[in-house]
């Protein structure tokens, strides 16, 4: 996750850039060097590190990409803000999707990527947070988009993103540490645990 929040905040900060100074506040024209930027640094992170781009980073290219379209397509500048809510909503559908169909189901898919690995009923604390933090940031947008200037919308989105991955991080390090203190026992598991079954959920919870 820290490699898609490095990535995603270079390509809105260029995006933020080429929007006021450059392209004279055409948000196609930057929406679609948004999209440049991602897709160079996802091919210089694979071609030069080797670095598997993750499922996560895939989806968050092709939903830019696929907003972009439409809203030139269709002259429509709201979708390009419609971008963040929907993957914000989709990354919440799948935390929500995962206490429902099971940690082993989804745990390589999105643990192994950019949460830190819990035990016990602090997975469920993890996802929980993460379900809130997605739907909350993904309604702030909409509000800032409806409500305020496509300049303000621009200026936001260069924060929006640094602001709820601290804020969630936050979170999940305060139940940590709330948590560790009242079984006062180790709750985190080796990150190699993941794949050799470790870390099964106890019976007892």
């Amino acid at each position: 996750m820290f490699v898609h929040g490095i990535t995603d905040f270079l390509a809105a900060l260029v995006f933020v850039v080429s929007y006021f100074l450059l392209f004279d506040q055409n948000i196609y024209w930057a929406a679609g060097l948004f999209m440049i930027t991602l897709a160079v640094q996802f091919c210089f992170l694979r071609l030069t590190f080797n670095m598997k781009i993750s499922p996560f980073m895939w989806f968050a290219l092709i939903a830019g990409a696929a907003t972009t379209i439409i809203a030139i397509v269709f002259q429509s500048p709201i979708a390009i803000e419609w971008r963040p809510t929907v993957i914000s909503w989709v990354f919440g559908g799948v935390c929500l999707t995962a206490l429902l169909l099971g940690r082993d189901v989804v745990q390589k898919w999105i643990l192994k990527y950019w949460m830190i690995v819990l035990t016990g009923r602090l997975w469920m604390y993890q996802i929980l947070t993460c379900v809130i933090i997605f739907f909350l940031g993904g309604v702030v947008n909409l509000a800032v988009a409806y409500t305020f200037s496509e300049q303000i919308w621009v200026l936001y989105l260069m924060i929006a993103g640094i602001l709820w991955a601290q804020l969630g991080s936050l979170l999940v390090r305060f139940i940590v540490s709330i948590e560790h203190r009242r079984i006062g026992e180790a709750i985190l598991f080796d990150e190699n645990d993941i794949d050799s079954g470790a870390g099964e959920l106890p019976s007892t919870l």
